[in-house]
């Protein structure tokens, strides 16, 4: 006869399945067909600025200067255009006409004044300036070894395909280092929404050696519920995860350790889901991550594909048009364009034009125990 599942049995389950996992979960030496989980605890673009040459004729212009520059072509004296910077520079967007001004910049066929941020190809292309760099995070995605292409700083990899930052590299609210500052941008889609979106998990299973195994797997899930942050914000160690079964996110990955490296093989499709009211889903293409142990327990890695350019257009800035160009200070046509001429594979079969492009995001994550609550359901059932 079945015993009948009650609260306390799946409590006892439950901490049997943490007990378990904490017998491997911090050890140094993997036994055999050792797992891992972690939890997400940071995401963004893989800027490098380690080269030093990576904008040799500076940043962008920030929100004041582009301002100050539409107030020009559009007529404005130069006294009333000193007038209305100081007015936004003191009020913020309701101040100096900002909004309406940003915001009906562009004109349509007829040469009627038109929504930029519903547009953006309504207005000239800004020009803005592209990263130089010859060193950038990521994967040859492509076996191709071209100009247009990079070095990575830390493997060494050349041909390396990560266009989205080439695009977007001079301007500020993108600029940092990976794995040693973080970007204004970043840091708000990241911040903002991991309080209340469904946190990443990672697994990592049959881990037999940490320096060389050529037979590993990694799976990425969405949880149920949002991490939880520590006193200074960043998100707690070692909490009980579980993993949403009925979420669309549940990718597998197949690797291999060289080194300390874990590197898996390319995948043809993997999706990634963020809050959608921040960033729309990540729909990667050719991609492959790698990444490595810390010492401490947690890992870092880089995450590299191609993806619809202006997808990522759209949840850089696009979806929050004028604020999110008065508070991040970039040019939000000149983002578009930025990323349309940067686009590196999948040419439309009429214009020519590509649709998408590639780019490499850096993460870092916590050690977490993960639970899939199927699994305990069979557990508690025997």
């Amino acid at each position: 006869m079945k015993a009948t599942q009650t609260p306390s049995t799946f409590n006892k389950l439950l901490r049997a399945s943490v007990a378990a996992s904490a017998l491997f979960a911090f050890s140094q030496a993997a036994s055999a067909g050792e797992a891992r989980g972690y939890i997400v605890s940071w995401w963004h673009l893989a800027s490098s600025m380690e080269g030093g040459d990576d904008c040799p004729q500076g940043v962008n212009p920030n929100v004041i200067q582009v301002f100050a520059r539409v107030l020009k072509e559009q007529g404005f004296a130069p006294a009333e255009i000193e007038k209305r910077v100081v007015d936004f520079q003191t009020r913020g967007p309701v101040g100096g006409g900002y909004l309406p001004i940003m915001t009906m910049r562009g004109k349509d066929e007829a040469g009627n004044p038109a929504n930029i941020y519903i547009h953006p190809d309504s207005t000239p292309d800004p020009m803005l300036k592209r990263s130089e760099s010859k060193v950038a995070y990521g994967f040859n995605l492509d076996n191709v070894v071209s100009p247009e292409n990079f070095t990575d700083p830390e493997t060494g990899e050349t041909g390396v395909d990560n266009q989205f930052y080439r695009a977007v590299g001079c301007i500020d609210a993108f600029r940092a280092t990976a794995g040693k500052s973080r970007p204004n941008l970043s840091a708000y889609n990241w911040e903002i929404p991991r309080y209340v979106a469904p946190a990443w998990l990672i697994e990592i299973k049959n881990i037999d050696d940490y320096k060389n195994d050529d037979d590993v797997d990694v799976y990425i899930h969405q949880a149920t519920e949002p991490a939880m942050t520590n006193a200074i914000t960043e998100v707690r160690r070692n909490m009980t995860m579980f993993v949403d079964e009925g979420s669309s996110m549940h990718v597998h990955l197949h690797g291999k350790i060289k080194d300390g490296w874990l590197v898996t093989d390319q995948q043809d499709e993997i999706q990634l889901i963020p809050d959608p009211y921040v960033m729309p889903n990540y729909d990667f293409h050719k991609a492959k991550l790698r990444l490595k142990f810390n010492g401490d327990g947690s890992i870092r890695g880089i995450f590299g594909g191609y993806h619809d350019w202006l997808a990522l257009y759209w949840g850089a800035g696009g979806s929050n048009g004028n604020t999110w160009e008065a508070f991040q200070g970039a040019d939000l046509p000149g983002l578009y364009y930025a990323l349309k001429k940067s686009a590196d594979a999948d040419p439309d079969p009429k214009t020519g034009q590509n649709r998408q492009i590639s780019g490499s995001f850096w993460f870092e994550a916590v050690p977490a125990y993960i639970v899939h609550p199927s699994e305990v359901k069979k557990i508690s059932s025997k």
